[in-house]
C-alpha cells in the first residue's frame, strides 16, 4: 500500500511553517510514498500578489519532484478553498497555471458547504 500526504503547506501558504525540502524530508522519515503540495490560493497578499504564490509553488514542488525522483512521488497543486464560494474571485486563473498536477477542491468551511450543500443540516459532516 502507498501512503500520501495529500493536504500539506509550505511556507508558500500564510499557515506553512515548512519549505517544500523539509516537508519531503519529514515524508521520507514517515515512509510515506508522495505528498501533495496544496498551498493556499490567497487573495492578494503582502508578500504575494494575486496567484502568485501559487506560481511559486509550482515551480518549486516541480524542483523538487525532480530532486525526489525514484524515492518520494511530490506532486504540485493548490488547495482552492472559500474562494469557492466568491464568484466575483479569480480562482480560475488558477487553471491556468503550467506544470501543475492537481487541484485540492476543500471543503472547509460553512460559507462553502451552504453554497454547495445548502440542505445539509450540519454543514460540515457530510457523511450523516
Amino acid at each position: 500500500m502507498q501512503v500520501f500526504d495529500c493536504h500539506i503547506h509550505t511556507t508558500y501558504s500564510f499557515d506553512g511553517k515548512a519549505s517544500i525540502e523539509q516537508q519531503c524530508e519529514k515524508a521520507l522519515s514517515l515512509g510515506f510514498s508522495g505528498v501533495v503540495v496544496a498551498d493556499h490560493n490567497l487573495p492578494p497578499h503582502k508578500d504575494f500578489p494575486l496567484h502568485e504564490n501559487i506560481r511559486t509553488s509550482v515551480l518549486a514542488a516541480n524542483e523538487m519532484k525532480k530532486r525526489y525522483a525514484g524515492r518520494l512521488k511530490v506532486l504540485a497543486g493548490v488547495e482552492l478553498g472559500d474562494p469557492l464560494t466568491d464568484e466575483a474571485y479569480p480562482y480560475k486563473e488558477i487553471f491556468e497555471i503550467e506544470n501543475m498536477d492537481c487541484i485540492l477542491g476543500s471543503i472547509h468551511s460553512t460559507p462553502i458547504c451552504k453554497k454547495y450543500f445548502p440542505n445539509h443540516p450540519d454543514g460540515h459532516n457530510l457523511l450523516d
